[in-house]
Formats: C-alpha cells, sequence, structure tokens
C-alpha cells in the first residue's frame, strides 16, 4: 500500500514541475511581447498616435549590446509659428538624441528659408479644391522633430477629398508614413529605422528619401548598399543612389506649390536620384532591410567605410 501512495505523489510531482515549467514559459513569453509594445508605444503620449503603434516587435535587437532607444516625436502643427520658435523645437530634439552636441546650431541653408507665421503643408493627403491640405499635423515636422532618422520615407502625392471614402483614406493612420520604432547600435554604428510598410502600391507614383536631417547633421553623401539590401528598389531614374553616391539638396523654404496664398512652408528640391517605386514582387521576404551609407566628405568610391548607416526595415508587404 505503502509503495501505490508513493508511486502516486511521485507522479503528483512530476506533473506538477511540468506544469509549473509550462506556466513560467508562457509568462515570460507575455512580458516579452508587453515589453516590445512599450518600447514601441514610446513615441508619444497623444492618443491620435497610438493607432500607429498596433504591431509587435518580433525580432528584437540583442539586449547585451549597447542599444539606444529612440524617443519618436510625434509631429505637430507648425501654422503661424515662427521662424525662431521652430527652430528651438529643432534644437531641443537635437540636443535630446543621439547627435547630441552643445555647439549645434540648424544649419541657414537646411532652414534659413522659413518665413514667419505661414501655414505648412499637412500630413493629412486629401487636397481640398485642388488646393494642399493645411491642416492639422504638419509634414514637414516629422523630420524636424526626429533628427536622429537621417533620411525619412516620404510620399510626395496627395489626393483629391471628394467623397467621405476618399476623407477617410487620407487621414487613416495606415496610411500615414511614420517610423514604429529606431534605435541606435552603437557597435555597429547604425540607426535601424522600423516602418510597418509602404502602402502606396500605384506603379505610377512614387516614394522618395528625404535627407534633411542628414544634411543639417552634416552627413551629405549617401550611397545605397545593394549587397546588404534584401528590398530590391525599383528606382525611377538611371542615375540613382543605387549605382552613384548623391549628395543631398534638401531643404525648407515658402513655396507656392501648394496653392494657398502667400505660399506654404515646404521642403524642396525634388531629387529623382532618391526616387523610388514600391516593389510588389511577392518574393520578397519581410522583414525586408535597406541599408544607406553615408560620408560627411565625399568618398573616393562607394567602398568607403561610412561615417555611419542607416537601416531601413519594412516589417509587411
Amino acid at each position: 500500500m505503502k509503495d501505490k501512495i508513493l508511486n502516486y505523489l511521485f507522479v503528483a510531482c512530476i506533473l506538477f514541475i511540468i506544469i509549473m515549467g509550462c506556466y513560467q514559459l508562457f509568462y515570460n513569453d507575455s512580458s516579452d511581447n508587453k515589453s516590445s509594445d512599450n518600447i514601441v508605444k514610446t513615441a508619444d503620449n497623444n492618443q491620435k498616435s497610438k493607432k500607429i503603434y498596433s504591431h509587435k516587435i518580433k525580432n528584437k535587437p540583442n539586449v547585451t549590446q549597447e542599444i539606444t532607444y529612440f524617443h519618436l516625436n510625434f509631429p505637430e502643427n507648425f501654422n503661424n509659428m515662427t521662424k525662431k520658435e521652430i527652430l528651438e523645437k529643432r534644437k531641443a530634439a537635437v540636443a535630446s538624441s543621439i547627435f547630441a552636441n552643445k555647439n549645434y546650431e540648424p544649419k541657414d541653408f537646411v532652414f534659413g528659408a522659413i518665413e514667419d507665421k505661414k501655414p505648412w503643408i499637412s500630413i493629412n493627403m486629401c487636397n481640398v479644391n485642388g488646393v494642399s491640405n493645411i491642416d492639422g499635423f504638419s509634414e514637414e515636422s516629422r523630420d524636424i522633430l526626429n533628427p536622429g532618422i537621417l533620411v525619412s520615407i516620404d510620399y510626395p502625392f496627395h489626393f483629391s477629398s471628394q467623397n467621405n471614402y476618399a476623407e477617410k483614406f487620407c487621414n487613416s493612420m495606415k496610411n500615414f508614413i511614420f517610423p514604429l520604432r529606431a534605435f541606435y547600435d552603437k557597435p555597429n554604428n547604425i540607426i535601424q529605422v522600423e516602418y510597418l510598410r509602404l502602402p502606396f502600391k500605384n506603379q505610377f507614383d512614387f516614394y522618395q528619401f528625404k535627407g534633411i536631417n542628414a544634411r543639417d547633421l552634416g552627413y551629405k553623401y549617401v550611397y545605397l548598399d545593394r549587397d546588404k539590401s534584401t528590398y530590391n528598389l525599383l528606382f525611377t531614374n538611371p542615375d540613382n543612389v543605387g549605382n552613384t553616391i548623391v549628395k543631398f539638396k534638401d531643404f525648407i523654404h515658402l513655396g507656392f506649390s501648394c496653392g494657398v496664398e502667400g505660399g506654404c512652408n515646404n521642403a524642396s528640391p525634388v531629387q529623382n536620384e532618391l526616387d523610388f517605386r514600391k516593389n510588389n514582387n511577392p518574393d520578397i521576404k519581410y522583414p525586408a532591410y535597406i541599408y544607406l551609407k553615408f560620408w560627411q566628405n565625399k568618398p573616393s568610391s562607394v567602398n568607403e567605410v561610412p561615417d555611419i548607416t542607416e537601416k531601413i526595415v519594412i516589417l509587411q508587404p
């Protein structure tokens, strides 16, 4: 009888150990997922911005490395602000970034042509009666307030607001190209910027790399490393950043293409070497990577060691 009782107790102990092990495994996995979501949601406390940060990061970086996560500042409305107010915001953003420098001043050849108390083109992609939308968050504030992202991805086309569907489409956070998260991998000298996806598939339209931050912070030259990149970019121009070193020309000024009386502060110029279309090839494996190499001075060749690299990650088709 004692032997039977001992056998029952032994089996019960084994079952208890297995159950506790499974519980611990599940708990740890849940904690990791929550941690990933928390990293993603640090971008801003604004309730509207939280709609963007719903994607769980599956491939987290090695936490044993020296990794600096960026605080992503959500866009703001710059309408009717003075140039001085905007540049103070810029200086504050740089001061809290990996490029913090007590001697930093926004470069005049990038931001000097901003004019006081003018409208700014909105991130809302619907034009109103053929005129660029200027209501709400300003498109250029994405770059001005996030200097750690040396190159951002922009979609330079707007749509006509003709019905309720179009208005909903243009305001949709799903179509709002803003990083899910970004961080700096110091040992490898790489900035990693992660986007959920490139939302627009029209074969005639294109995206563009914007180098406002790179140019302002002294990284004037860029080249796309095709050997490391797994996302095959479809460039619109035969001479492009995938086959030649490109010098950034980005700056912000008062322009009149917005159609608003008196003009709008907006980024220029168009650099065809930095334009590309979305690649809809079903064979591309996601997440897909784009490696951009930067130099402060023009390198002798594309193989020269870069001053810094940005790895853009597209998580979904």
